[in-house]
């Protein structure tokens, strides 16, 4: 008995594993992988070299790029160091720079920073798209301790980009360690919402919530071209407890530019230090044109000044400026490019003080 149905579906069932099978084995991978590679070192602006070990069909309808590193491109001076009699080479480490200071003692020279992310993978979400009426990619980033997944939405008035991070073990996660210049431990969670104009790169809306637990900053030597002579600092083992953090987006008519209310950035329950920071910040073209109006406050448990000998330190001007009881306050001002920053005695009483205080000087005066 002839089965029209079963035959035709056979059919279809070949067809479709034949272009499967086809796919895969004659997918482009390392044109791709090349293409990928000049275009992200463009829009890194050609500060940093990008190596894809890597890269593999996601899905169906996206890539995956495996073992993704960003280096940051630094001068070539080791001509100049051999004509000079050169720095510092360990033989083990194949002739490249020891890391080790000049004089063999003190602290070690500045590294170029290097990170390296397990996978990145994006590709075009049919039923996404249908469900947002607008053309909708989804992205899923490995980082070693967690992932970070999401998607874009390109809408005819708005796009839109949400991202969900899930618990990341920042002790196995290198990137923020790599921007920081210091080993940070704990987990990181929370949700990213953002708004931006249908055909400009401009932020109109959105907010960030982000939650964080056992935060602590390892033992680091840090450096910095902020203080002349003293280019390192000696990071002790920092406990900051717990984060909570909401901040919210928004264009104000009339506005050029979008800017990002700090409703709640506090640390709290640390064992050795404690802050709060709120205020906004006018977003510009890049971070460096933006501008802050910041306030913070920061507590330090006694027992970790007299265990890191950090006495010295908080006699410095901007932190006897801002004393006020148990706190230390400040105010960033400014363009990021060069903030100004001071010792702020008003600050240190909190945002809801501070909320008072502006309130009592708005206030209409009463008649005499």
């Amino acid at each position: 008995m002839d089965r029209p149905l079963v035959r035709i579906t056979a059919y279809v069932a070949f067809g479709v594993a034949t272009f499967l099978v086809a796919l895969v084995l004659t997918f482009p991978d390392q044109r791709l992988k090349e293409i990928a590679t000049v275009q992200l070192e463009s829009q890194l602006g050609g500060k940093y070299n990008v190596e894809i070990e890597d890269l593999d069909l996601w899905w169906l309808s996206g890539v995956e790029l495996e073992n993704v590193t960003l280096s940051e491109r630094v001068a070539d001076t080791a001509s100049d160091d051999d004509a000079q009699g050169g720095g510092p080479t360990d033989d083990a480490n194949g002739g490249r720079p020891s890391g080790k200071s000049d004089d063999g003692g003190g602290p070690p020279n500045k590294q170029p920073m290097r990170i390296t992310v397990p996978s990145i993978a994006a590709g075009f979400s049919p039923l996404a798209s249908i469900a947002n009426f607008a053309p909708t990619v989804d992205f899923l980033v490995d980082l070693g301790g967690g992932d970070i997944s999401g998607n874009y939405v390109h809408g005819g008035d708005k796009r839109e980009v949400n991202v969900d991070i899930d618990d990341i073990d920042l002790s196995k996660t290198k990137i923020i360690d790599s921007f920081l210049g210091v080993p940070v431990l704990g987990t990181l969670g929370g949700e990213i919402n953002l708004e931006l104009d249908p055909k400009r790169p401009l932020l109109t809306g959105g907010k960030i919530t982000l939650t964080g637990r056992q935060l602590m900053v390892d033992e680091a030597t840090i450096h910095t071209d902020q203080l002349g002579p003293m280019a390192f600092i000696d990071v002790p083992p920092t406990s900051f407890g717990s984060l909570d953090a909401n901040l919210v987006i928004n264009k104000p008519k009339g506005s050029p530019t979008p800017t990002v209310d700090f409703k709640r950035f506090e640390f709290h329950e640390g064992r050795d230090v404690r802050g709060q920071i709120w205020g906004d910040l006018e977003l510009g073209r890049n971070m460096a044109s933006s501008r802050a109006k910041l306030k913070m406050r920061f507590q330090f448990e006694d027992k970790y000044i007299r265990s890191n000998d950090l006495s010295s330190v908080l006699q410095m001007k901007w932190f006897r400026e801002g004393k006020a009881k148990e706190w230390y306050g400040f105010v960033l001002w400014g363009r990021l490019a060069k903030p100004r920053f001071k010792g702020a005695p008003t600050a240190a009483s909190g945002p809801q003080a501070d909320a008072g205080n502006k309130g009592a000087k708005s206030a209409p005066k009463g008649k005499k």
